[in-house]
């Protein structure tokens, strides 16, 4: 397999952030040494020959899953199953790495006038985890803004070594079918809760809570003006502008983009149902 399957014809191997080529990089394990050059028993490095840079320090336990061995296998099995390479990014050096894939879009569906498709956001990591995982979402084609999907629709399997994850993308693809069948329902559900009406400064101390203070202007912009349902202040449309930021102007840690996501979502979600917020106040 290669791939090719996976890949928009237009893009090749570019994507939205950078190349999937980029996850091509060799990772080796090495001692750790105190300042006198004693060996310090228990941990290894895991660093990056090419660059000559340390991406993190584990325990002896710590099983090294190259991300090249973790998500290529993967991502063509998904590729086999309709899913196609949007983004990819390379974090830390390369310590952290992410792929997203997206349903193509006959798959897509209506919700609030807005057709929306599925995502996937696959993470694997050197610092943390040997674990590769995989976050559902959906992705607003029109604007191609990224969504989190209500629920808790993230899991991983054991990535230890190359063999261990071809033998599992049986498994892989496999809950991805099974997630997918419920997906469009949940979805309709979910988002056509939002199809009413917020107060500006509702949504002005949503924004601030969930983005911080600084962007609020900008992303109060996005809400009333951007790609959407004719500017109206509902909080679909809330929720949209936030997205749009952190799709498309958010240049921080990915992992805390989708928090963030997901925070405003819950927000905005409880506030369509309850008409008001929690108590807790800032933006992380």
């Amino acid at each position: 397999m290669t791939t090719s399957l996976v890949l928009d014809e237009k893009k090749g191997r570019a994507t939205a952030e950078g190349t999937l080529d980029a996850l091509n990089f060799e990772t080796l394990t090495g001692k750790v040494y105190d300042q006198k050059g004693k060996v310090i028993e228990g941990f290894q490095r895991i660093w990056r020959p090419d660059q000559q840079k340390t991406l993190a320090i584990m325990s002896n336990a710590y099983k090294l899953v190259q991300h090249k061995e973790a998500m290529i296998p993967a991502i063509e099995a998904l590729g086999e199953n309709g899913w196609t390479v949007d983004t990819s990014r390379v974090e830390r050096d390369g310590a952290a790495a992410y792929v997203q894939l997206v349903q193509r879009k006959e798959a897509a569906i209506k919700v609030v006038g807005e057709k929306v498709g599925l995502r996937i956001l696959m993470h694997n990591t050197y610092d943390g985890s040997s674990s590769l995982r995989l976050s559902f979402g959906s992705i607003v084609l029109r604007c191609t803004n990224g969504a989190v999907m209500p629920g808790k629709d993230t899991f991983g399997f054991d990535a230890s070594h190359i063999g261990g994850i071809r033998e599992r993308l049986g498994f892989l693809t496999a809950r991805v079918r099974k997630i997918q069948e419920s997906m469009g329902e949940r979805m309709i559900e979910a988002y056509s809760k939002l199809d009413s009406p917020v107060p500006s400064e509702i949504g002005r101390e949503i924004i601030r809570r969930v983005i911080g203070e600084r962007k609020v202007d900008q992303v109060a912009g996005y809400w009333s003006g951007g790609i959407g349902r004719n500017g109206e202040a509902t909080a679909w449309n809330l929720y949209n502008g936030i997205t749009q930021y952190l799709t498309h102007d958010y240049v921080g840690d990915w992992s805390r983009r989708e928090r963030s996501n997901a925070r405003a979502f819950d927000m905005i979600a409880n506030y369509a149902q309850s008409g008001g917020l929690p108590e807790v106040a800032d933006a992380n």
